[in-house]
């Protein structure tokens, strides 16, 4: 397989390549990762083809989303693919702020919250768009509606609802206007 040949992304008109980059990794949640070598990584990542690039505003409370825009935000936009994530919306910790028990370390002072709203969806995209110093996202994807994040059934329940009813609708509607 050459992964940096392009292909056909399933029904739509995007075009990416083989291999993509996820910035998880970078994101300082499971080590720290100097900014230097993170931003290394991702021009490499450029430099040796890689044209998919995915994030989340979940990934280092942030912190993926501000080092990728950093490496892409002066690239040529039709150039590459980025898909990132909603499902959380961030908060400042602010000075004196506690973070809450399941807090990780490594990422930058703000707190998640869930939301799966149809607001909450567009205040997602709108915090992504200023980190990443973009104005366009190709891919939006839910993320986390799972047992993994939670154990509580009904929370699940909630959350899967609103996912459905809110951000499901405020993506095809997103869409539709993107297509236009």
């Amino acid at each position: 397989m050459n992964p940096t040949a392009h292909r056909k992304l399933g029904r739509s008109d995007l075009s990416v390549t083989q291999f993509g980059f996820g910035t998880a990794p970078f994101s300082g949640f499971r080590d720290t990762i100097p900014e230097d070598v993170a931003t290394a990584t991702i021009q490499a990542a450029w430099d040796g083809g890689v044209r998919m690039f995915d994030t989340s505003p979940y990934y280092g409370y942030g912190r993926a989303e501000l080092r990728l825009g950093a490496v892409l935000r002066d690239k040529p936009r039709a150039d590459f693919v980025l898909s990132t994530k909603i499902g959380r919306v961030m908060h400042p910790l602010g000075r004196n702020g506690t973070p809450p028990a399941d807090w990780r370390t490594g990422g930058l002072r703000f707190v998640p919250e869930f939301d799966y709203s149809y607001d909450g969806v567009h205040r997602s995209l709108e915090q992504s768009m200023l980190r990443l110093g973009m104005d366009i996202i190709d891919i939006v994807f839910i993320h986390d509606v799972d047992f993994w994040t939670t154990q509580d059934r009904a929370v699940l329940e909630t959350r899967f609802s609103q996912a459905m009813d809110g951000a499901h609708k405020a993506l095809v509607e997103l869409r539709a206007a993107a297509l236009r």
